[in-house]
């Protein structure tokens, strides 16, 4: 659902409206939580979520019956991941927050005791490369961050190569050191 008021189905059609989301939801609705899940996120040391498209890729999955209350109830660490960058027609304009945030406003509860988030930036070139396909490095609003019940957790995440993405041993090292 996008702010002007209109409509879309289907996961990959969603950022090709380039329109600012307003929300998402699951068809069916009806979908439930698995009880091999259900188990699975209960006897788990950590839930990690992300990162990952919020709209089309974490969100439905946060959306599930029985999924928030599951991680609710699960002992284990429960750490959001944040991505580095925007993607353009899903989270265009997005800081650190605004993606946390957004999971909030969807379901309903403050679910994370931690947030990763990056700190070091990227070539130059490359962050060109992706400002002419309107992506952007998300701003890290620790400040705003705060205002939630969250651990901010930084490090310099991003790895060297043709993209701008997270690097994952360094992502593992700082899941390691929680």
């Amino acid at each position: 659902v996008y702010e002007d008021g209109s409509e879309i189905l289907g996961e990959s059609e969603i950022p090709d409206e380039n329109k600012v989301i307003q929300g998402v939801y699951l068809e069916p609705s009806s979908v439930e939580i698995t009880q091999r899940a259900k188990s699975a996120l209960l006897d788990a040391d950590y839930i990690i979520v992300g990162p990952g498209s919020l709209y089309t890729s974490l969100l439905p999955n946060l959306l599930v019956k029985g999924m928030v209350d599951t991680i609710r109830k699960s002992k284990a660490k429960k750490i959001f991941i944040t991505n580095v960058m925007t993607q353009p027609g899903e989270t265009t304009g997005y800081s650190a927050y605004d993606h946390l945030k957004t999971v909030y406003d969807h379901i309903g509860a403050e679910i994370f005791d931690y947030t990763i988030i990056n700190k070091n930036g990227s070539r130059k070139d490359l962050l060109d490369k992706y400002a002419d396909e309107g992506a952007y490095p998300v701003v890290n609003d620790i400040e705003q961050l705060n205002k939630l019940d969250i651990k901010v957790v930084e490090g310099k995440l991003i790895q060297t190569g043709d993209f701008i993405r997270h690097d994952p041993h360094k992502l593992a090292e700082i899941l390691v050191e929680l």
